[in-house]
């Protein structure tokens, strides 16, 4: 047998060889050497219920050593070796295991390489990038709406003084039949609200031609049929509906005492209620 032949054997098998006298150790050792010479086999080799002579042996050993199934199959069959059922059996599986090993072994080696292609950078399907698209000035994004805003709140306009506002009517000096006056400082000068109010709806009814109250209207006409006046006398007149309505007994005191008040201040009557001749508020009312 030949290194060339013995390399199909494992180990194992090798083992059981020389277990069961085929071969020594040192036979087995120039076998794996680099020697390719035929070994000498012992001349009678001796197999548990066989014996074989050496022209037998070497026929057996290297019908085995060939791997071929058909004669595995033939070794199986033959009586020598079903008369010795460790070395048939055993060995005979020990083959056939060793054979499927290295048929499987071809077989994937083959499958691989027949399936591995390599593809030429020339056959691969360039595939270019999608081409961005721009927008165009016709597909604009339509704008929300615009939100109508609130109106604006009307502004207030600032709280004029009955002092500015006599200005407005009357002019910054004030004639009050011999005496003049800063307008402003005398009509913000009226400690009383309601009076301030009919002092400037007396200078606007003086100079602008604006309608008079009808209570001082009341008390100027007292005065025209009288010529004097005190709070009762127009306290009673209201209250009577004299000039065509009757105030009740609350509103005829307060606006008598309004009135009383004004005209003295603006001099029209003296200090006991006499009307003034030379009061140019007078003078226009009784004209």
């Amino acid at each position: 047998m030949t290194q060339a032949q013995m390399a199909h054997f494992d180990q194992d098998m090798i083992d059981d060889m020389v277990a069961n006298g085929m071969f020594t150790q040192e036979q087995i050792a120039d076998i794996t050497g680099k020697t390719e010479a035929p070994i000498a086999i012992a001349t009678e080799i001796a197999i548990p219920g066989i014996v074989l002579s050496p022209p037998d042996a070497i026929e057996t050993i290297e019908a085995i050593a060939d791997l071929d199934a058909d004669l595995i199959e033939e070794i199986e069959e033959t009586s020598e070796l079903a008369a010795a059922p460790e070395l048939g059996e055993e060995l005979a599986a020990d083959v056939a295991a060793q054979i499927e090993q290295d048929e499987a072994r071809a077989s994937l080696y083959a499958d691989q390489e027949s399936k591995t292609t390599i593809i030429a950078e020339s056959d691969l399907e360039v595939v270019p990038p999608p081409a961005r698209i721009k927008a165009t000035s016709s597909a604009k994004v339509a704008k929300e709406p615009k939100v109508a805003k609130e109106p604006a709140a009307p502004r207030v306009p600032r709280a004029i003084s009955p002092g500015a506002q006599a200005v407005a009517a009357a002019g910054p000096t004030l004639d009050l039949g011999g005496a003049l006056f800063a307008t402003e400082e005398f009509v913000d000068g009226i400690a009383a609200v309601k009076i301030k109010e009919k002092a400037v709806n007396l200078l606007e009814w003086q100079f602008k031609g604006r309608s008079l109250s009808v209570y001082t209207i009341a008390g100027l006409k007292h005065l025209k049929e009288h010529g004097k006046m005190t709070m009762m006398d127009l306290i009673k007149r209201l209250g009577d509906g004299v000039d065509g309505k009757r105030y009740t007994d609350g509103t005829a005191r307060a606006q008598a005492q309004q009135v009383i008040s004004i005209l003295k201040t603006f001099k029209v009557t003296d200090g006991v209620g006499n009307v003034r001749a030379e009061s140019p508020i007078w003078m226009k009312f009784a004209a």
